[in-house]
């Protein structure tokens, strides 16, 4: 293998000295770390704010790390708005060094040569027409014009992004670096880290190894497969979920007709890419099963004359997120150069202005809180899990993919019945849950959960499964649901400025809130049960506990509360079994003392506590995640098999063992419930995603968010909306020729103008059609009122497994839910 270029270590720091307090410190000296510091100089230093003090500092040389040494592919075309939109900064930085840096505007080919390949591109077209990045769809003849040393043998198409280019990693970080000087950044080279200062979980400072102490509110760990030995000696209950893995290419000598003019490739069968190099190849491959690999002497930071040449960037995709007062900018899966500009220009808007305002889509996909704590602590699991998404990089992601690494860590109480059951598994922030349930007749001995492009065998049991609640009953084991206990003198006041919602309710009640930032951005959305005047008990998504629970203890901290204020994860310690349906309430009355009474002794949104169900004392939650009439069990986790057996062994009722993730969602977007990660982040409002109803905003109780919610809704009508979709398809359609719905964030057009994208997907068992939910926004600053919708002819752009283009199928749109829009089947009311 040649090496391509070669970094020396300088043993000598300069002479600078250290300053005493700084506003932000940033850890390491590679492509993200300044660029952070450059855009950090850059928006403070043109702008009105203060000036910004940043110190940069790097236990050896500016790029000494992974960056020197990447390949410096420079493209857009991603599977995610997230990771596209950072690459888009990086063109629109790295062009304006013109050739200093060794830009070049190549051009990208991503080339398909299968028919799932071929589908997912298009999907990544998707992405790139939804954000306005150009490109052109290519047949072979055309991929053989771009690039005549291709073998177009087999290839199904190509997706060509003609702004796409490649950049020599050091120099354009050298040549961030001389700006953010100029603009007054203080880098400071052979500064290792000594220590991070703090007190309780603020941060107050840094120790260097001469002793020199600086003092900061702000710190950003960008010292790439250092960073987790940092995060880790802090001590502060979470760790970085990263491992490294081997990356290596290869550089061919000078080939006769070879230079910038050709596109770099990527092969997405063969897994490689093909990058002109000085008149010659680079090819780099990213195998399916790489050996793990760390040199002791990364391991052990000592400085060496030249960086291990396998050393990639950490796998996990993007994890730039708060934590407390620490941001990480660390894990890019060897696209660090392609989006380390971006990733810089997102650091320093979560430093300046609380989350990255400048993007057009939201960063839940960088949150560092989407993976389970005790699984990111784990080197093993780490490390299985990373080896596996490096195999994936060029492969197919199909809907609903599933992982093979890590699993079967964390069980449900009931994990054994389930799969006696005929349960196929799946994995959620680390719970192995049933993704559904093969009918009773079926072999149970082995039938792993299976995925595809087009239909799947689940399909059809995913569609059995919600007629079943729509029509009989259900029992649906949510024991994954994330559950906190928050009690102690001063919790009421607290969640009180927390919550958009009035949390001073009578005990017994359960209230639906979300939770926003300063600007009236989403959170979190979750209910609250009032067990007393101080106690509380939190139940939520399966991927929010941690984040809410971070959130409480940054606000205990914020306004320095007296009181003492308990906050208890019991997520492990209790089960849940929703039983849901029309006829959710006789089963539940078979099995009690007697008749329940749901409009007296349970109504809507209140809870009772030692419920007895079949013998067992029950927390009954008058609530639904799907829309239908029920409760919610909460019970001991050492009580709810007892539960179990009874619920589902009788014969009279014979309720439906249900557990789709599909069905799930089909019955929630019908209702149009939210799901975090699809439908909200920090870049929608409240008011946005129509959570204006659980606003306290006829009290004079404040809470984070209420000034600039009141000040949204004063405006005179929303510029942005999550709305409701059907797709209006002839059923002639053959829907196992479309990828699954909602998989490629589907375009929703509005009188052949784009408007938007699918945020979650489905397929309603009640209008026998797909189903979504989409924010929608004009760029001609338009009201999404219902005058906007019904004078609008609305499309969605489906791309086909087999056809030569997208299809675009006809839509109705609607503000409110399409399914029981009064609520009336909640109440038990069935007669309508």
């Amino acid at each position: 293998m040649l090496i391509r270029s070669r970094v020396y270590l300088n043993n000598k720091r300069a002479a600078i000295t250290l300053p005493k307090e700084v506003d932000t410190v940033i850890i390491g000296g590679g492509i993200i770390g300044v660029a952070t510091a450059y855009q950090l100089t850059r928006i403070t230093s043109s702008s009105s704010l203060h000036s910004h003090r940043v110190l940069l500092i790097e236990q050896n040389t500016l790029t000494s790390g992974t960056t020197w040494h990447a390949a410096g592919l420079q493209t857009a075309l991603k599977a995610t708005k997230c990771v596209a939109n950072m690459a888009r900064e990086g063109h629109k930085l790295y062009k304006t060094f013109e050739e200093g840096v060794g830009w070049a505007k190549t051009g990208s080919l991503g080339i398909a040569r299968s028919e799932e390949i071929w589908t997912q591109l298009l999907q990544m077209a998707n992405v790139s027409e939804s954000l306005a990045i150009p490109y052109e769809i290519c047949d072979g003849n055309r991929i053989k014009q771009l690039h005549p040393f291709l073998d177009t043998t087999g290839v199904y198409g190509g997706i060509y992004t003609p702004e796409d280019g490649i950049v020599n990693p050091a120099d354009v970080t050298m040549a961030m670096a001389v700006r953010a000087r100029a603009q007054g950044a203080i880098l400071l080279e052979k500064t290792p880290l000594k220590r991070i200062l703090r007190e309780g979980r603020r941060a107050t400072g840094i120790e260097v190894e001469d002793g020199s102490i600086i003092e900061t509110n702000n710190i950003i760990i960008c010292a790439g497969q250092w960073s987790k030995g940092i995060v880790n000696d802090l001590n502060i209950g979470y760790t970085l979920p990263t491992a490294v893995v081997p990356h290596q290419y290869v550089v061919f000598d000078k080939i006769k007709g070879v230079n910038n003019t050709l596109p770099v490739v990527r092969d997405y069968v063969n897994k490689f890419y093909l990058k002109p190099e000085v008149g010659g190849f680079m090819v780099g491959v990213f195998e399916a099963d790489p050996e793990p690999h760390l040199p002791e002497d990364v391991k052990d930071r000592n400085a060496t004359c030249i960086v291990p040449r396998d050393i990639s960037h950490e796998v996990f995709p993007e994890s730039i997120d708060k934590a407390g007062v620490w941001l990480e900018g660390t894990g890019f899966n060897s696209q660090g150069i392609q989006c380390g500009a971006g990733a810089g220009l997102a650091n320093a808007e979560w430093i300046l202005y609380g989350y990255p305002k400048s993007f057009k889509d939201d960063f839940v996909a960088a949150d560092i809180n989407r993976w389970y704590p005790p699984l990111a602590d784990d080197p093993k699991w780490c490390q299985s899990r990373a080896a596996e998404e490096y195999g994936l990089m060029y492969g197919v992601h199909y809907p609903y993919m599933q992982h093979s690494a890590g699993r079967d860590r964390r069980h449900l109480p009931l994990h054994e019945d389930h799969k006696n059951n005929g349960a196929c598994f799946i994995e959620g922030y680390g719970w192995e849950r049933a993704a559904y349930y093969l009918p009773y007749n079926t072999d149970k001995s082995d039938n792993p959960y299976s995925w595809g492009i087009g239909g799947t065998e689940w399909f059809e049991f995913m569609k059995e499964e919600a007629r079943a609640v729509r029509e009989h009953v259900g029992i649906i084991d949510m024991s994954s649901f994330g559950k906190l206990m928050v009690k102690g003198n001063g919790s009421l006041q607290l969640l009180q400025w927390l919550c958009t919602a009035d949390i001073d309710r009578p005990i017994g009640s359960v209230i639906y809130t979300a939770m926003a930032n300063e600007d009236g951005g989403m959170l979190a959305d979750f209910t609250v049960c009032r067990l007393g005047e101080e106690s509380f008990y939190i139940t939520t998504t399966s991927n929010q506990p941690e984040m809410i629970k971070d959130h409480i203890l940054w606000a205990i901290n914020e306004r320095k509360v007296k009181d003492i204020v308990d906050i208890e994860d019991i997520t492990d310690d209790v089960a849940v079994l929703s039983v849901m349906g029309p006829k959710s309430f006789q089963l539940l009355s078979s099995l009690s003392n007697g008749i329940i009474d749901m409009n007296t002794e349970i109504p809507f949104s209140t809870a009772m506590d030692n419920l007895i169900i079949a013998g067992v004392s029950c927390r009954a939650l008058r609530v639904s995640y799907v829309g239908e009439l029920g409760l919610e069990l909460h019970v001991p986790k050492d009580q709810v098999e007892k539960l179990f057996i009874s619920l589902t062994s009788y014969e009279s009722i014979k309720p439906r063992l249900v557990g789709s993730f599909a069905m799930l969602d089909s019955l929630r977007i019908e209702k149009r419930y939210l799901h975090y990660g699809h439908d909200f982040s920090p870049k929608e409002s409240v008011l946005e995603v129509g959570l204006g109803f659980a606003c306290k905003f006829k009290t004079d109780i404040d809470f984070i968010g209420k000034a600039a919610l009141l000040e949204e809704r004063a405006a005179g009508g929303l510029k942005k909306r999550l709305l409701s979709l059907q797709l209006q398809c002839d059923h002639d359609l053959d829907l196992n020729n479309l990828p699954w719905w909602g998989h490629g964030a589907e375009l929703v057009y509005r009188n052949d103008k784009l408007v938007g994208y699918l945020n979650s997907a489905g397929y309603s068992s009640v209008f026998d059609c797909p189903i979504g939910l989409c924010l929608i926004s004009d760029d001609n600053g338009a009201v999404i009122d219902n005058n906007y919708i019904d004078q609008g002819e609305w499309t969605v752009r489906v791309n086909p497994v087999k056809g030569n283009g997208p299809l675009i199928l006809t839509a109705k749109v609607t503000v409110g839910c399409i399914f029981d829009k009064t609520g009336k089947r909640l109440r038990g009311d069935y007669h309508h």
